[in-house]
């Protein structure tokens, strides 16, 4: 998907880290985030923000999880679908050993009415478990470090990753 900016090696450090996010926009802020910390990034995935996007979120964190040159993950989700959710489940199982930080943006939808969409068409809250606070609260169960602000991410991986 669509990654951000004119020149990708402005805001595309080599690293470590693989981003998978369902906006194109904030794969480009999480990565320039992991720049600024002294991150870099192993692949980055825009599924983007569709109902059905082909491979889904927890398929991605598979991979991430198989690759030897990604020793960390960062997601970025929003309300709607169940990509979140299939992740939180794959991290509770021990599937995953790598350190998975998460950003879960939209909370302001939930004062919408239940099936009002905001920004992307999959973006829309059709039970509590489609909320970005129901989110963040199974993927935190699971054992997924869920992140305030995009400057808690790179933070939490240099000190799961024991480093500087």
């Amino acid at each position: 998907g669509g990654i951000g900016g004119v020149d990708p090696t402005e805001i595309y450090t080599p690293g470590a880290i693989g981003i998978c996010s369902r906006s194109g926009g904030m794969s480009a802020e999480v990565a320039l985030t992991l720049k600024a910390h002294g991150l870099g990034v192993s692949t980055c995935v825009s599924m983007g923000g569709d109902q059905v996007t082909g491979t889904g979120m927890a398929e991605f964190v598979r991979m991430f999880a198989d690759d030897p040159e990604t020793q960390g993950i960062v997601l970025f989700g929003e309300p709607g679908t169940t990509n979140e959710q299939d992740v939180a489940d794959l991290v509770a199982a021990g599937s995953v050993s790598k350190p998975v930080a998460a950003l879960i943006a939209g909370s302001f939808q939930e004062q919408y009415p239940a099936g009002q969409s905001f920004g992307h068409a999959a973006a829309m809250v059709t039970s509590d478990a489609d909320t970005a606070s129901a989110k963040r609260k199974r993927l935190k169960e699971a054992g997924v470090f869920v992140a305030e602000t995009l400057d808690q991410i790179p933070i939490f991986l240099k000190g799961a990753l024991g480093l500087p």
